[in-house]
Formats: C-alpha cells, structure tokens, sequence
C-alpha cells in the first residue's frame, strides 16, 4: 500500500512516498454484471455507494464486498447526499429524489412539490436543509426531503448543474448556459459573477477550497479557478487536454473535481485523472494520475473516503481505487531538527541541496518520476551533525518536473524540482 504524507514547510510541499513502483489505480471488482458507475459517494462513516444504471449498491469495505439496496426501483441515480443523520440522499434522472434511513439497505420516494424530476446535483447544508440542482432551478427541503420548494431568487431560466460550497459558507450555482451564479444567503437571493469566464458557460464540476479558492470544469473550455471566491476567474488548463485537439467533443468535458488536502484532483473524459496544488501559480502543469487506468476512459464520477482513499468510477469500463493513501500524520517530536531546501529551484544546471540533521547519520537523496519511477540516487553517505551541502547537475536527465525524496533516521520528506 502506498502513503503519500503532506507536510508544508517554507513555501514547499513535501511528500513522503512508500512503495512508489505500485500503480496508482486498482480496479475495484463489482458485482455481476455489473461495469456502469453512474455515480459514487463515501459518508462520514467510511461507506462507498455506488450507483449503476439500474441498482444501487454499498461497501464498507472500500469495495472488497457490496451489498444490493433491496427494493431500488431502476432508476438511474445521478448524485448522492447524506445528513448529518446518516439518511442516504440520491438523485435520479427523470425519476426525482429517493431517500434510506436504514444506511440504504431500503430506498422510499420523497418528491413531493418537486415539478423537475432531473436531479443533476445535491447540496447538504450544515443545518441539513437540502438543495437539489434541477432544468427548472433549485428546490428546498428543511424537513428531511419529505416537502420540496422552489426557492432562490435571481437566478436565470436554465438549467442549474452543479452546486457548490465554498469553505466561507458562500455558495454557487452552475448553469447549463448562463456560467456561475453566487448567493451570500445560503441560496436565497443569488447574483451572476463570470466575470473572466467564457460567454454562455456550461459548467459540468466544480468544487470550493481553502482560501476563498474555487475551481469550475466548464465545457469545452476546460478548467477554471477564481481565487477571490467568485469575484473574478481565470483559465487554470497548464497541462490538461483542453490545450491541444481531442478526438471526441466528450473528451473536452471535465467531469468531476474534488480537493484533496492541499491537492484539487479532477478528472476529464477520455483522459483520466489529474492533480495539482490547489494554490499553485498558473504556470505550473497539471499532473497526470493514469496508471493502472484503461484506456480512454470514461470517466463519471470522483470520491475520497475518511482516510482520502480516492475512487474513479467510469461509464462502462468499471470502478478504480487508488492505492495510495493520503494522509497528513501528527508531527514526529524529532521533525523539527531536519530540514531540507533546494536553491535554485527551478533550475537549469545546477543546485544545491542543503539539509539539517541532529546527529551523525546516513541520509539517502533520490530523485524520483512524477509516476513514481526513480531515476536517479544522488547520495547514499553517512553525514555529520549539522548542516549539509550536495551541489547537483542533472547531467543527463531530461527537463520536467521531478520529485526529490530525502531520507535521514526517522524523517523522510520530498522536494518538488523543477529542471528547465
């Protein structure tokens, strides 16, 4: 199992990988006959739900084992939420909402005053009210799903796709055609805000993040992000598919977006997986994360779980679990008596590697692939207490991004490098 520890210190971020040879999808086996994940989700108490084109299923085993919803009627599920009772929510297409309160061994209708059965998106608030996206705006639930209004003003005749939470408690809608809407309200009045978005957006994922951050998938443009919660956005593409021709117009589709710790993690159709720092200058690259993918997959649905497990469902081709586990671990008492910087950085033909260690050890430098390859031992020596220097010049390798990963006693951190 692989363990990807985050850690930041002066401006960097530091990883610490375990088993980096290992892929970094497994395909999750699903019950027979089973390859359609139309949608998934992960409730706080560690359950994957997954819905597929005619039943509903759960694990609590991250996908080992699955259990059948008894008595869903075969409508295809689209989104899924969940209250802080853990009542299981699911949108449907042209079927409404269903709603379990026994962990979703049973599913009962709850449309009543719902005039669109289109379901695209729900939205948990803290206080459990619950706002569902529809093709005729959004409606209100405060009593559980049992009674559902049309509520919020300002917002245009169009489809609303997506809804969105900023941390900051603001939220946003995403429309079909007329791009991004905000409400200050908690969805009573809402007000455009697209300035630096394409004419007529149609927004397909979009998530908040820390910092005011907030990231939009909008089609066929591509990835967006505003840093000043909605006042204004910019093209955040560096490295992902929309900056060169796609075969098919569904390959320009980002289809879901989700932020992991200091990581935004999208995926686009027919590409796959990508990651970056969610705060990162726009002239750093995307990553990909397609190992162990099939390929040009179609790709449905993005979902994390209590430990940061990621899943990536797919409209034919099955479910993926990601053998890495992200995790930011309690400092060690020691931590603070290492330390590891590189300068330059980005650089062309030299730079130095400086660390702090407490006492005579071996300290091991690697230089690792973005794919998690190595590539390269750069020191393998026993050192003195103190600081250190390693002058380096990548003779050989090929410009890129690079990760440095630094192991000394019980501390173990990685640089990202940037070669020119």
């Amino acid at each position: 199992m692989k363990k990807l520890f985050l850690l930041l210190s002066s401006g960097f971020i530091l990883f610490s990988f375990s088993a980096l040879s290992q892929t970094f999808w497994d395909d999750v086996p699903l019950p027979e006959p089973v390859t359609e994940v139309a949608a998934i989700n992960v409730d706080e108490n560690g359950t994957l739900f997954l819905g597929s084109q005619d039943d509903v299923y759960y694990s609590t085993d991250y996908g080992e084992t699955w259990t059948e919803s008894n008595n869903w009627p075969g409508h295809n599920p689209n989104c899924f939420g969940f209250n802080s009772s853990d009542h299981i929510f699911i949108g449907t297409f042209s079927n409404g909402m269903y709603r379990s309160t026994n962990g979703g061994n049973t599913f009962s209708e709850i449309n009543n005053g719902l005039s669109f059965w289109n379901v695209w998106d729900i939205l948990v608030m803290e206080n459990d009210d619950i706002l569902i996206a529809t093709p005729g705006g959004i409606f209100k639930s405060s009593n559980n799903g049992n009674q559902w209004n049309l509520f919020g003003t300002g917002l245009p005749a169009d489809e609303i796709e997506k809804l969105i939470r900023a941390e900051n408690g603001t939220l946003f809608a995403g429309t079909f055609g007329s791009g991004m809407y905000r409400s200050f309200d908690d969805g009573a009045s809402w007000t455009a805000c697209n300035s630096g978005l394409p004419a007529s957006a149609m927004i397909t994922a979009g998530v908040g993040a820390p910092n005011g951050y907030i990231f939009a998938g909008i089609f066929p443009e591509g990835m967006f992000r505003s840093t000043n919660n909605g006042d204004s956005w910019e093209a955040f593409n560096m490295g992902l598919p929309f900056l060169k021709l796609s075969g098919s117009p569904r390959g320009l589709s980002v289809v879901d977006i989700k932020i992991q710790l200091l990581f935004v993690v999208c995926i686009v159709y027919f590409h796959g997986a990508f990651y970056r720092s969610f705060d990162s200058d726009n002239r750093d690259e995307w990553l990909p994360i397609i190992d162990g993918l099939p390929g040009e997959p179609t790709t449905t649905a993005l979902s994390s779980g209590s430990d940061n497990r990621m899943f990536l469902g797919t409209y034919d081709q099955g479910l993926y679990r990601s053998s890495w586990v992200l995790q930011i671990p309690d400092p060690p008492g020691i931590t603070d008596n290492y330390s590891v910087t590189v300068f330059p950085n980005p650089f062309r033909t030299v730079t130095t590697i400086e660390f702090h260690i407490p006492d005579n050890e071996q300290v091991k430098i690697q230089l690792f692939s973005p794919i998690g390859q190595l590539i390269s031992i750069l020191s393998k020596d026993t050192y003195t207490k103190g600081f250190n220097k390693i002058v380096w010049e990548p003779e050989g390798v090929t410009p890129g991004l690079y990760y440095l990963r630094f192991q000394a006693g019980s501390f173990t951190g990685t640089r990202k490098l940037i070669i020119k």
